[in-house]
């Protein structure tokens, strides 16, 4: 299981965000009756990881200077070109450098850990 969850690394992290991140706790609940535990849990961190990461990859300062200059039509530009932005494939990437899983590597590792578990009762 701990192979599922990447960490950062804090040199692969922008000064500014460093702080934030240092001075955020984050609460998560997981509760699934229909699926394992181990399962919603990994998945739930997993997804608070990828959000995260989304959120140091944003272009802020484009947004917010065009919010400060009122050009709205920069900022829709902008907002618009986020949609097509590659967070999957910098997540798969990073996952990769991490040695963790991710997709359906994930899925499967989950799996196989959940017959394991499940076997010793």
């Amino acid at each position: 299981i701990a192979k599922a969850f990447p960490t950062y690394h804090s040199n692969s992290i922008e000064p500014s965000n460093k702080m934030l991140i240092a001075a955020m706790d984050l609460g998560l609940d997981f509760f699934d009756a229909t699926i394992s535990r181990t399962t919603a849990w990994v998945i739930g961190v997993c997804n608070m990881q990828k959000a995260l990461l989304r959120a140091l990859l944003l272009p802020l300062e484009q947004l917010r200077r065009a919010e400060a200059e009122l050009d709205f039509t920069k900022r829709l530009a902008v907002t618009e070109e986020i949609k097509d932005l590659p967070f999957g494939a910098v997540w798969a990437e990073f996952c990769a450098q991490m040695g963790t899983y991710v997709g359906q590597s994930l899925v499967a590792s989950l799996e196989e850990y959940q017959s394991t578990v499940a076997a010793r009762s």
